[in-house]
């Protein structure tokens, strides 16, 4: 809700048309004032401007997210309850808590005879300590731990909190991690989990900053003589650097769905290596009882970014020459569970190691070289067989016939530094428990991958999904961003299918790029390279295969640079779909539709229910975060709420969009999402942060039937979120607030539409005592704990602040009444703008005694 804008238009409708022409039929863009903000937003304050951002100026014609209508819905939508905090403090202040990140969640199926089926299981980090300690992807933070809770109850009540990796007391290397020119105790430290379940077998991994040597009990707090050591250049030092201990991947297992952690609780988690090289980016994977682990190790240690992308930086994307992907399995984690340790090896060909070694792999020199890696008690600089490194490996395992094959995607640095910048995609298929390896155990070396992509071509973050290959359906749709420039510039999403793993066979099939020209996009443009729209962007790229049904996700802007360095543009979260197995495919859909370019989409999911046999395999959800918009390099984003949607068509159409429920004041930025077999429940971990710190954050969705109606309804009185104030529910599938003295709810719905030009939005009320007065408020947000609301009276509120009082009319007889029209020019509602209502009624013979009550409220987005 804003006033109208006024100013002088240095260039008009006419102007613009005369120098751009729209091409191929499409509408020119909606809002030619762009210009005009640009010069009195940007160039007057004195902004650097990169040349990509200049270069964006020019097409402004190309696509607009702009304008589009909201997408008919199924009037059914998730009601999700209150939140549970899980990071929550054990007693006595065992764990100090409050830095809780990047939380998981799995829900079991297939157990031993079904036990444990729809148990569900969360891993998280979170401070285990008031030491702390600084490195290049978190910064200055407390050490911390991973816990692991499970639930058998839906989420209603969790296990206490186990400590899973019990590293943050311990220390393996002293190091100048805070810069002041003198060794400090660097604790273990705790990167984020990674958690996979086979049946009855859950395993954990994680990268860590405790390393023992193999020759040291594990526990022991000796000094490393081998583990290497990053150094950091950072202005608040300056001169001075910050050294950072190379970190090793570890794994905790557990045999019984979580109830203990033989390796992780009852005995240490198994440590894969010893910190000669820096590891980063694990994946596990498991069928049955087999199981596959693989992650990177750059010699030179972790790289800080320098990309323009969205990500957090320091993941593992710049590396240093001669960085490898290691590879380790075993047959039998049940009864071999060390193999995972004892079977790695290279699986890429960047370096030669010596496997004989017993206390980590060095690194072979070259002639007139050393090995090694890093500095420190690492050794020096490398010795490379390759310029390149290979990094932000995928790994998959799948049955093929009797016979079990793992997939392994990553990406590879071109081989001449400075000179071919960017990267490539490569591709690996074999029997699980046969890698290749090159070379005797003395200089052991991998194997080079199947190139997928152009070498002229930057082409990064490879995913993939797989399936069992049937000879009609594809077995492997594997998808990347890909673009002219480096380090984080702007990218379309190109996607591979295949019928089998075969390497020839994946590299044949044809790549095709999926997002150019999202909003608008035709058939013809999925064989346009990246260079055809070089302005627009696509990142966070999803996928579901069941089938022959291919559903691709992915985040999109029409102008990058434009959303990257002004609030002028956002991402939105879109989806497309193939029914044939990724042959031909549907136009991509708006799914999150957030109109205010001063909010963006980030971190969406995109999930299919489990493959037991008796899953809807026509329905998935999808869920993201929102955060302000802010101006690159001078505003500091604000995580807002999370989304959820669902579709029951195979992706043809999505249903109402709503909240997931969030603690007061917490902004949500990522979730971990899970749903039963119907699909009609739904199981989400959420990260939520505010001044005081971070939280895990787990609520409960139930899909509910609810009245057709212009926007969402929120703040339920069926009991699915907050109960109501005296047990005074009403029926569910209503969408009804709070039961009144009537036996019933008051419902809040609209009919006309959301359109400010037509501005025939007309709310309504039924289910009222007869006669009473009912106050209609509007509010431009929800307020504390967002869509599940808050008691007051005898029902509920979900209104934010400030709440307007917009309009008070008189009930009939039969309780029913209408609000007047014309609301978007009362109010000066632009296009994007959200509306939560709600109206607050008299209730004389209240079920609670207060005397009033409050319907549902009903949350609409505001159209052209």
């Amino acid at each position: 809700m804003r006033e109208p804008q006024s100013g002088t238009h240095l260039l008009t409708e006419s102007s613009v048309h005369a120098h751009f022409a729209p091409s191929r039929g499409r509408a020119e863009p909606p809002n030619f004032r762009v210009f005009v903000t640009l010069h009195t937003q940007i160039i007057q304050r004195g902004i650097p401007l990169k040349p990509a951002f200049l270069l964006s100026l020019t097409p402004l014609l190309l696509l607009s997210t702009a304008g589009q209508p909201a997408a008919a819905h199924p009037q059914e939508q998730a009601s999700f309850s209150l939140p549970v905090t899980l990071s929550e403090e054990l007693p006595a202040g065992a764990i100090p808590g409050g830095a809780a990140s990047k939380g998981k969640l799995v829900r079991l199926v297939k157990t031993m005879g079904g036990a444990r089926d729809g148990r569900l299981i969360t891993v998280y980090g979170d401070a285990a300590s008031t030491e702390e300690v600084w490195d290049a992807k978190s910064g200055l933070h407390r050490v911390r731990d991973l816990f692991v809770r499970y639930s058998d109850d839906e989420g209603a009540t969790w296990t206490q909190p186990v400590n899973i990796s019990n590293t943050a007391a311990h220390h393996s290397a002293s190091c100048d991690w805070d810069g002041d020119g003198q060794p400090e105790t660097f604790h273990g430290d705790s990167e984020k989990p990674n958690i996979f379940n086979s049946g009855d077998i859950v395993v954990v991994s994680w990268i860590d900053a405790y390393c023992p040597e193999a020759t040291v009990a594990w526990g022991s707090d000796a000094e490393s003589a081998i583990q290497g050591r990053a150094v950091y250049a950072s202005a608040d030092v300056y001169p001075n650097v910050r050294e950072v201990p190379f970190k090793a991947p570890y794994v905790a297992i557990s045999y019984d769905g979580g109830e203990t952690f033989e390796y992780g609780a009852v005995q240490p988690p198994i440590q894969l290596t010893y910190g000669r090289r820096d590891a980063k980016q694990d994946v596990q994977r498991g069928v049955g009882a087999r199981w596959a682990m693989s992650w990177q190790e750059d010699p030179e240690g972790l790289q800080a970014g320098s990309a323009d992308g969205p990500g957090d930086g320091a993941s593992g994307a710049k590396v240093t020459k001669g960085t490898d992907v290691w590879y380790s399995y075993t047959e039998d984690i049940l009864a071999s569970p060390l193999d995972l340790r004892l079977t790695r090896t290279p699986l890429t060909n960047q370096s030669e190691y010596d496997t004989t070694e017993t206390n980590g792999f060095p690194i072979r020199p070259l002639a007139g070289g050393t090995g090694g890696g890093g500095t420190g008690g690492g050794g020096t600089l490398a010795g490379s067989i390759q310029n390149t490194g290979c990094s932000r490996g995928n790994l998959g395992m799948v049955k093929v016939g009797t016979s079990y094959v793992a997939v392994v995607a990553y990406e590879e640095t071109k081989g001449v530094p400075l000179i071919e910048e960017g990267k490539t995609i490569q591709y690996h298929s074999f029997p699980f428990n046969a890698p290749i390896m090159n070379g005797s155990d003395e200089h052991r070396h991998g194997a080079p991958g199947t190139q997928l992509t152009p070498q002229q071509m930057n082409s990064r973050r490879v995913r993939f999904v797989t399936q069992g290959p049937n000879g009609s359906d594809p077995a492997l749709v594997i998808f990347w961003k890909q673009g002219l420039t480096t380090e984080g510039g702007p990218s379309d999403i190109f996607v591979k299918s295949a019928l089998s793993f075969d390497e020839a066979a994946v590299a044949a099939a044809p790549a095709l790029n999926v997002s150019t020209n999202t909003p608008s996009a035709v058939p013809a443009d999925m064989l346009l390279d990246s260079q055809a729209n070089p302005i627009e962007d696509s990142n966070a790229h999803r996928a579901v295969l069941r089938g022959n049904l291919v559903v691709l996700g992915w985040c999109y802007t029409w102008n990058g640079p434009l959303a990257r360095y002004t609030d002028l543009a956002n991402y939105n979260f879109y989806s497309r779909r193939s029914l044939d197995g990724g042959v031909t495919w549907d136009a991509p859909v708006n799914v999150s539709n957030v109109l205010d370019t001063k909010v963006t989409v980030r971190e969406p999911r995109l999930v299919a229910p489990a493959k037991t046999g008796m899953e809807d395999g026509n329905s998935l959800i999808a869920a993201w975060g929102t955060e302000t918009n802010v101006y690159d390099g001078i505003g500091v984003a604000m995580s807002l709420d999370a989304q959820f949607t669902r579709t029951r068509d195979q992706a043809g159409t999505w249903e109402k969009v709503v909240p997931m429920s969030a603690a007061a004041s917490m902004g949500e930025f990522e979730s971990q999402i899970r749903v039963d077999d119907s699909v009609d429940e739904v199981y989400a971990l959420v990260m939520a942060s505010d001044a005081a710190g971070s939280e895990a954050l787990f609520t409960h969705g139930r899909v509910v039937d609810v009245p057709a109606t212009i926007g969402t309804i929120v703040c339920l009185g069926d009991g699915t979120g907050t109960p109501c104030p005296c047990g005074n529910e009403s029926a569910t599938d209503t969408g009804e607030g709070c039961m009144n003295s009537t036996g019933r709810g008051a419902l809040l719905t609209a009919t006309g539409s959301d359109s400010v030009a037509a501005d025939d939005l007309l709310l309504g009320v039924e289910g009222l005592p007869s006669s009473t007065f009912a106050l209609l408020f509007m509010a431009p947000n929800y307020g504390p704990y967002f869509s599940s609301g808050f008691m007051n009276g005898d029902g509920l509120t979900c209104l934010g602040s400030p709440a307007a009082r917009v309009a008070i009319v008189q009930a009939d007889a039969a309780g029913v009444l209408q609000f007047p029209t014309g609301l978007a020019s009362t109010w000066t509602l632009d296009a994007g703008d959200t509306g939560v209502f709600q109206a607050g009624y008299r209730d004389a013979s209240s079920t609670c005694g207060f005397g009033f009550n409050i319907t549902n409220a009903l949350s609409v987005s505001f159209q052209p």
